[in-house]
Formats: C-alpha cells, structure tokens, sequence
C-alpha cells in the first residue's frame, strides 16, 4: 500500500494514487516539501517513518484532508504524529469504522472532524471532538423539518429543540431516534402551547428517561387564559417529571400588565428584605441568648462555690477524731437534702444579692436556684441574679406573698429558657408521666429564709394564659376550696394528694409554647 502525502498551504492531503503523476519529478518535490510517498517498507520502520513526517512538518499545518477510504487507517496512524493537526476532513462519502473511530479517540489534539457518516454508537463515545456529517437523513416529521434536522452530527450537536405542533405517531418515533443519538439538549420551546401537547412531551421524556431539561412555554393572545391558568400545576409537573418549566411572556402582555410585574416586584423584594431582616433578628437573638446564657452559667458556678464553701465548712465544723471526712458527709447527706447548712447558704447567698428569699430544687429537672423577691414582677423578668440585664431572668417569688408568714399560695415565676433548659426551661418535664410516676419527684425542696420545708405536687398542668391561678389569698374557705378544686380538676394526673382549708400551697408558673400558653405545677406544705 502506497500514501502520497501533499502540502497546500496549511492543508495536509492523503491520497492513495491521484499524485502518481508526480513520481517522475518526484526528488524534487521532496527537496521543495510539496509531496512525499509513504509505502509498506517505511510504514514498518517508526524512525524512518518519522523521519519522511518531518521533510513536510510545519506549524501552519492544522488541517488534514483525507481522500480515500483504503487509506484512511494509514493516514490517521501519521496524523498521530503530527501534534499540529486539529480538523479533519474525510473527503470520501463512506462512514467511518469502528477502527476508524477508535483512531481518532486516541489522538488528543483533534478538536473536529467532518465525514460522510459515523455509527451512532461512536458519535457519544467521540466526548470533546466536534462531529460534523454530510450524509443526510429524510425525516418525515415536523419535528425534524422545524428544527432542519436532517444529518447525524445536527440530531448529536442539537441543544435546542422547537415544537410547534402537537404529537403524530411519526413524531413520537423519530423523535425516539434523536434521542438515540442527541447528547447535548437542554432546552425545549413550545411556541403553540395546550396543557395536551405539554402533557404529552412529558410523559415521552419519561418514557425515554430524560429529566433535567429546561421546557420554555412562549405566551401569545390565543393561549394566554388558558396558559395562566395552567400555571399553577406546573410546580408539581417539574418536581414529578425531574424538569424545569418557564412562562416567556410576550411584550404585550408584558405591557399590559406592567403595573402588576411591578407590584410582583416590589413584593418580592420587600419579602427578600424581611428575610434578610428577619435572618439578622434571629441571629442576633441568638448571640443574645449565647450570651445570657454564658452569663447565667457563671452565675450558678459562682452559687455552686458558695453553696461548696458552706459545705465544706459544715463538715470541718462536726468532725472529731473518731469520725473520717466519708463518713461526716453521709451523715449530713442523710439530715439534709441539699446536703448543707441552710442557714449558712442564705447568708451567703443574701450578701451577694439583698433580695434573696430562699432557695427551690426540683427532683430530676435543672432546677435549683436562689429565689430572690423585688418590689414588683416586672424587675427579675430580664434581670440575673447578679442584678445584670439579662433576658433569661432570675426565678423569683410574687411580690404579693409574705415569705415571714406564708400565704395560702406562694407563687414563684421562672422564664422557660430553652438555652440548656435554664431557668424553668426543665419544668416541662413534669409533664412526662415517666417523671411524675417515680414518686421521689412528687416533694419539692423549697428553703424561705434558711428554713427547710417540704411541698407535695397535687397538680401539674397546661392552659392558655390566664391570671385566675394567681390568687394570693381568699377571704373564706369555701372560695379558698373551690379554688383548690379548680386547679385539681385541670390536673393531668390525679395524684390522690387531699388538700383542706388547712393547708397552704406552693404554685410554680412559666410559658408554655411560646407565650400563649402557661405550663404549672401546684404543691402543699407538707
């Protein structure tokens, strides 16, 4: 097998004979790099091979020509070798071969080709290189004649794809074999529109696995109702077929509805605006309660100190020599619940804050806290211990009660911090009947003044917000039972807790469910 290799300009041309009318004249064409002859013998010597390629190799040369069929392996084996070559053209109207095509996906500078055909098996497989066909199909769809698709390398390249009309049988099929081959669509636009022929396209992308495609409706006067009414079903079109679908409204109707557009748009944006704002609310709010919360937690380090101080000082001030530290420890464990010397604690407690009235634990919550009482209900709603503002508060006692001689309810208030449940942000648990059942949970701890006393839980429940639980006191018994039976009846457990005339009552009160609601526990003296 003989190759005459030709330059022309920056064209390189393979032929299998039409240069044989050179061969006399043939030496000097050499010298002048116009036409070389590559046969068997240099084919099966690489350097010599080489050797020929460079006598004709310049940079300018970027374009291969192809004439022939029976050469076209041999020559896509020396296009290898020459790096500058990025276009291709194959003269010959025959498609290309498999060997063929895997010649081509081994070269690495080739950016286009133009040939006769390609299997369409190889036109995917061809990734980066630009395919382009002359071999023209006859298609008998509107479809393909709308869109002049009429060769394998305008169905591969195709990104945008026009439907005028609705769907015939032959439409259906051909379209089958553009998808078989297409590799790059994107879009469809319909510019007749009806909810049928949408429908209809796709359902036929999900027969043929497409998703991901962007369909563009265009509005004009004949479909405009009919579109706008269909509109609002396309949300759940895109989510079920996996597509994108827009309205591309025309400028009449643009026009006409200026006025609303506008409205739309301002709309929008007042609403991304209140996003933004409220997106910056809740951040802040959330670096305020970071904050206070950080606050309050060094606060009750600071108690717990106190609370370790008076502890150990009540140990140091009982033990003898016959007794160890261990065994002292388990003595007062057992004499006191909160394992220390109330009257010592409030002391304490007193002189870091003057409105200190006692301290309140709960069994299996996070409460255990100083109480403190102000001159009214407002102060310690955003106020700490520590007298700092601070959102989160301080549990605090009704101004109205007497804490020297107890009331017939003494009422104590608490924030419903969900921040590390601070505050009465635990109190919600009381509404678990895994937590109201352990009956070690039914007895509050409450110390007025350095004095221990003890509160049975009676009542726990939710309400809307009302004040009518917040009586002080009574001016007869029997008002005073009927309250008590009002506050039983809300129960959401019956605790079989008798509570008389006699007996006095402790009320916990915090928000339940934002603001609108309130979550409270009652319990007597016991």
């Amino acid at each position: 097998m003989k190759v005459f290799i030709k330059i022309e300009e920056d064209n390189i041309i393979f032929s299998k004979n039409e240069f044989e009318h050179y061969l006399e004249f043939l030496d000097n064409y050499v010298q002048n790099k116009k036409v070389i002859k590559i046969d068997d013998e240099i084919l099966k010597n690489e350097n010599l091979l080489k050797e020929k390629i460079s006598l004709i190799l310049n940079k300018k040369i970027n374009k291969a020509i192809i004439k022939n069929s029976q050469v076209c392996e041999i020559s896509l084996l020396i296009i290898n070798y020459i790096k500058y070559i990025k276009y291709i053209y194959f003269e010959y109207d025959k498609e290309l071969t498999y060997s063929d095509c895997y010649s081509l996906l081994e070269n690495k500078n080739i950016k286009e080709i133009n040939c006769y055909s390609i299997p369409n098996v190889m036109m995917k497989k061809m990734g980066n290189i630009k395919i382009n066909t002359r071999c023209e199909y006859l298609f008998m769809s509107d479809i393909m004649n709308d869109n002049n698709i009429d060769t394998c390398s305008k169905i591969y390249n195709k990104e945008l794809l026009v439907i005028n009309k609705n769907f015939r049988e032959i439409d259906y099929k051909e379209l089958e074999f553009f998808f078989q081959i297409n590799n790059n669509l994107n879009t469809i636009e319909i510019h007749n529109y009806s909810y049928d022929l949408l429908n209809d396209l796709l359902n036929f992308l999900k027969d043929n696995n497409i998703i991901n495609i962007k369909i563009i409706i265009y509005e004009n006067d004949l479909v405009e109702k009919k579109l706008i009414k269909d509109a609002k079903k396309f949300d759940k079109l895109e989510k079920k077929y996996n597509i994108q679908i827009k309205v591309k409204y025309s400028d009449e109707y643009k026009e006409k509805n200026k006025l609303k557009e506008i409205n739309i748009y301002l709309v929008r944006w007042i609403a991304l605006v209140c996003i933004v704002f409220a997106v910056a609310c809740f951040s802040f709010n959330g670096y305020i309660q970071y904050k206070n919360g950080l606050e309050i937690k060094n606060e009750l380090e600071e108690i717990q100190d106190i609370k370790d101080m008076v502890s150990s000082n009540s140990v140091n001030e009982v033990v003898d020599e016959t007794q160890n530290i261990e065994e002292v420890k388990v003595d007062l464990k057992e004499n006191s619940p909160y394992y220390m010397e109330y009257n010592n604690v409030y002391s304490e407690l007193k002189k870091k804050n003057s409105d200190t009235v006692g301290l309140l634990s709960v069994n299996n919550t996070n409460i255990n806290y100083p109480i403190v009482q102000a001159k009214d209900n407002d102060y310690y709603l955003n106020h700490s211990y520590s007298k700092h503002n601070n959102l989160a508060g301080w549990i605090f006692v009704d101004y109205r009660n007497n804490m020297d001689n107890l009331d017939k309810n003494t009422i104590i208030y608490g924030h419903s911090v969900s921040h590390d449940e601070l505050m009465f942000g635990s109190l919600k648990r009381t509404l678990s009947d895994k937590w109201y059942k352990n009956e070690d949970n039914l007895i509050i701890n409450l110390n007025i003044k350095g004095e221990d006393t003890k509160w049975q839980i009676f009542s726990i429940y939710t309400i809307e917000e009302t004040s009518d639980y917040l009586q002080v006191e009574f001016d007869s018994d029997d008002l005073y039972l009927d309250f008590i039976k009002l506050i039983k009846d809300r129960s959401i457990n019956d605790f079989g807790v008798e509570v008389t005339e006699d007996d006095k009552i402790l009320t916990l009160s915090t928000c339940y469910n934002g603001s609108e609601e309130r979550l409270v526990v009652h319990a007597k003296k016991i």
